[in-house]
């Protein structure tokens, strides 16, 4: 390897206690500036700010972001093909024949180094370059095996397979018997899905208790990390605690590195809607679709049927208003994916077209959205009040 390029076990340890002291801190942005030095002397540094900027560009959205989230996956590309080894019949050849690198950062040409390689730099670089294998492997077989079924012909005829208890097996793996820095990233995503992805994909909270076990111990050693108490409230609010739920979502508004507050408008938003709370519910719903980038179709049709409910319950015809210039407007913000509207979306489009030929009238619809979201399971049987 290159002299220029930093020892592996430091590369690998510098970046390890970057990592961590970004998981006390939640200084993003004086972590960034710490690897900075390094991000070209260090795969694993060059790594972790790839991560950083990818994270922040998916909570802002921002245009800036995203440029800058691009630039730091070709940046971490160019240092990984810099630091390949050559030799003189290397060097003859790519005068002949110009390789294409692109091959080797296929899953299966890791698998093949990690079955094959005999000698190491040390025990530490094996784990480490298993666990960023292993939980690549898992990722490909998740994100294939979870394709729409149209899309997914195509990758299977060109040959692509991918089996979801595979991809959980090899993220568990990493999550519960690697160390380090992938390990610590395999348990996030394992928590992520746990409570946003079973939740909300149709399943329910069924690993719940798990769930919690994992993130108490993850608090332990992280109480001030933002990603778990964001974690955390999400568990209060599918036990059906939503008073505090609500509690640890304002707490969460006040950190000051908290990057991701239109996230948070938006879980505060259905929160005050489980309790019927119109009023403050509609405050967040208006602060989130304002300026919002995440499908402003579905950001707009949210506070529309809410100032409807409210309208409805109130007789207030100003309310009433405001809700059908929201309608009105839906249609007009769909974003297409590849030719395609996200079906969400289209639904918020649908309803919203209905509204508007049904003489300004639907049924239930905010009974209708809390049921589409998953959110009903949140509401406890013993909060329920009977309607006389």
């Amino acid at each position: 390897m290159k002299s220029d390029h930093l020892p592996i076990d430091e590369s690998i340890r510098l970046a390890n206690e970057e990592f961590e002291d970004v998981m006390e801190s939640n200084d993003v942005v004086k972590g960034l500036a710490t690897i900075e030095p390094y991000r070209e002397q260090s795969v694993y540094h060059s790594f972790i700010r790839c991560l950083y900027l990818i994270m922040t560009a998916m909570t802002s959205v921002e245009k800036v972001d995203i440029e800058a989230a691009q630039q730091s996956v070709n940046d971490s590309i160019k240092i990984c093909n810099k630091y390949r080894k050559t030799g003189l019949v290397l060097s003859v050849m790519k005068m002949i024949k110009t390789p294409n690198y692109e091959k080797y950062t296929d899953c299966d040409y890791c698998k093949q180094i990690l079955r094959t390689r005999s000698q190491w730099e040390s025990e530490t670089s094996r784990l480490t370059f298993e666990g960023g294998v292993r939980m690549s492997t898992g990722f490909s077989h998740l994100a294939i095996s979870n394709t729409p079924p149209k899309i997914l012909r195509i990758i299977n005829f060109l040959g692509i397979r991918g089996v979801e208890s595979v991809g959980w097996a090899q993220i568990n793996k990493v999550a519960f018997e690697l160390p380090a820095l992938f390990s610590q990233l395999a348990r996030l995503f394992r928590i992520l899905c746990w409570t946003y992805g079973d939740t909300h994909g149709g399943m329910g909270p069924i690993n719940i208790d798990i769930c919690t076990q994992l993130l108490d111990k993850e608090l332990n050693k992280y109480p001030k990390n933002l990603m778990l108490n964001i974690f955390r409230a999400k568990v209060e609010q599918l036990n059906g605690k939503i008073d505090s739920a609500i509690e640890w979502y304002l707490r969460l508004l006040d950190d000051p590195h908290v990057t991701p507050r239109r996230f948070l408008y938006f879980e505060l938003t259905w929160c005050y809607a489980l309790q019927s709370n119109w009023d403050t519910c509609i405050e967040y719903a208006e602060k989130f679709r304002t300026g919002s980038l995440y499908t402003p179709a579905i950001a707009t049709y949210m506070e529309a049927v809410f100032r409807y409910a409210k309208s409805a319950i109130n007789d207030d015809q100003d309310e009433k208003q405001k809700a059908t210039e929201l309608f009105e407007l839906v249609p007009t913000l769909r974003i297409r994916h590849l030719g395609k509207t996200m079906t969400p979306e289209k639904a918020a489009i649908v309803r919203a077209q209905e509204y508007i030929k049904n003489n300004e009238q639907l049924i239930l619809p905010d009974v209708a959205i809390l049921y589409d979201m998953n959110y009903m399971l949140c509401i406890r049987g013993d909060t329920i009040h009977q309607i006389t």
